[in-house]
């Protein structure tokens, strides 16, 4: 596992997956934000099976679901494709956007 850090993380989420992409081009990403350490392991694994069920999308976004599937947690897998086109946002485009322009 590679860790990233964002020093400019206050000018917004989608900033952290700017250096996350830049750090490991071409690669699948996972975003977990530090404040929220109680992750457990089980829900990494948990992820990792999911993602490489549905074929690894390029494109892709998969992350823990709340609420029935109307509210989405972290951590977040992004797919490589995913990952660079939310690079070239501005910083602090909402983190809807980039799943929005997910397949």
């Amino acid at each position: 596992m590679d860790v990233a850090h964002n020093p400019d993380w206050a000018q917004g989420r989608t900033g952290s997956v700017a250096v996350g992409a830049a750090a490991r081009p071409g690669m699948d990403l996972v975003v977990a934000p530090i404040d929220a350490p109680l992750v457990p392991g089980e829900v990494f694994e948990a992820l990792e099976r999911e993602w490489k069920a549905r074929g690894a999308p390029l494109a892709g976004w998969l992350a823990p679901a709340t609420d029935g599937g109307s509210r989405y947690g972290h951590p977040v897998v992004l797919g490589r494709e995913l990952a660079r086109s939310a690079a070239a946002l501005p910083p602090d485009t909402p983190q809807r956007h980039v799943r929005g322009g997910a397949d």
